[in-house]
């Protein structure tokens, strides 16, 4: 039985190989080092929210709800038709009745008969009574300025009549605008409003916040997404930048460029953002596209759940997600701008039909969404060529 000998070759290739292990091993280390250190600089002004947040939950304060998905007129709350439709039906109410047509009541001609008054004095006359003739100018004068007396009235007092029908209306309307109670903002809304003006001081395109809470099947804990939203004018810089602006690998959650910066102008807000490794930014939500239960459930109704909070200076937006699936990345599902309430629909319904899992929910055109957009985890190695696609309803805005 021969011995195997080491030629020149294999230890040639020992080399190669153990060289190649110790660059990959590094280049982990680094990677991991640095995504460490750049969670760090965001623990810093994440961990005070996190604190507003958990103080909110214990307090049992409760935030105002200005809007609902679920109330009876919340399909077309966002309509622009609904002003145009009240300002038709004021202008109709406000066209004048048949009865206010002064033209009608000012026609004496008939009731003006001065024969009475004529026949008088004949009569007179023939009886031998001496009785001054009354000058027929000035008697016809009598009875015009008496009946155009009698016709102002019944024109004034008509008038009053429908002064009084209609300043009840504008009574009322005075009213509710006097008496309608000023916006009682929660604490949380403005402690979160105060941390994004604050942040914004160091870079002004801190847009707003964005709060991510899952719980798991068979968990005790909740995970979180817990990061500053940002807005800049292209889609490269916050991939590799903090939110102050400073070089990070792991770089930003940010929104595509071509969102308007009013926030409820925007059907779809597309948002971006990386799965790191080491499980931060967007990486817990690929850890939900494997949990049907976190997927299905809704906070304060399920063990599992996903809610999803974008918080800005204006309002507390809350969403559910709807739909999830996997994409190539030069797949057109982001689209952010719809040609008619009809192409809108029917996006809402094709990223229904293609996740992974379905909610049956019915859409509504006046509806409003976020998508992001991330990369699938192989192990260590982020791909390139295939994206995670989340779409997520407005549920909720809050005060």
């Amino acid at each position: 039985m021969s011995r195997f000998q080491f030629k020149p070759i294999h230890w040639i290739l020992l080399t190669v190989f153990g060289a190649v292990l110790i660059v990959s091993v590094s280049m982990i280390i680094v990677q991991l080092v640095g995504e460490h250190q750049a969670q760090r600089d965001y623990n810093e002004i994440s961990e005070p929210v996190e604190s507003i947040i958990r103080a909110h939950e214990s307090n049992s304060e409760t935030t105002k709800s200005v809007w609902s998905r679920d109330s009876e007129t919340s399909d077309d709350f966002w309509s622009s038709d609904v002003g145009i439709v009240e300002t038709n039906k004021q202008t109709e109410t406000e066209k004048p009745t048949e009865t206010e047509k002064p033209t009608e009541t000012e026609k004496p001609t008939e009731t003006e008969k001065p024969t009475e008054t004529e026949k008088t004095i004949e009569t007179e006359k023939d009886t031998g009574t001496e009785t001054q003739k009354p000058n027929e100018s000035e008697t016809e004068k009598s009875t015009e300025t008496e009946k155009g007396s009698e016709t102002e009235k019944i024109t004034e007092t008509e008038t009053e009549k429908h002064t009084e029908t209609e300043k009840p209306k504008e009574t009322e309307t005075e009213t509710e605008i006097e008496t309608e109670p000023p916006v009682e903002h929660s604490k949380l809304f403005l402690d979160m409003k105060a941390q994004i003006e604050t942040y914004r001081q160091t870079n002004p395109e801190v847009w707003g916040w964005l709060y991510i809470e899952a719980k798991f099947p068979n968990s005790s804990g909740v995970e979180t997404i817990n990061y500053p939203l940002m807005l800049g004018s292209d889609n490269e810089f916050y991939l590799e930048h903090a939110w102050n602006r400073t070089y990070s690998k792991t770089g930003s959650i940010y929104a595509d460029a071509r969102t308007i910066s009013d926030y409820s102008q925007n059907k779809n807000i597309v948002i971006y953002g990386h799965n790191m490794a080491v499980g931060t930014m967007l990486h817990m939500l690929n850890k939900v596209f494997v949990s049907r239960g976190a997927f299905m459930g809704v906070k304060g109704r399920d063990d599992a759940y996903v809610d999803i909070t974008i918080f800005t200076t204006e309002a507390i937006y809350k969403y559910e997600l709807f739909s999830m699936y996997d994409v190539d990345a030069d797949a057109d599902y982001r689209t952010m701008s719809f040609l008619s309430p009809s192409a809108f629909l029917s996006y809402l319904n094709e990223c229904q039909n293609l996740s992974k899992w379905s909610k049956d929910i019915r859409f509504w055109s006046s509806d409003k969404i976020i998508t992001f957009s991330t990369c699938p985890s192989t192990g260590f190695h982020l791909t390139g060529d295939k994206r995670m696609a989340y779409h997520a309803i407005l549920v909720d805005i809050q005060m």
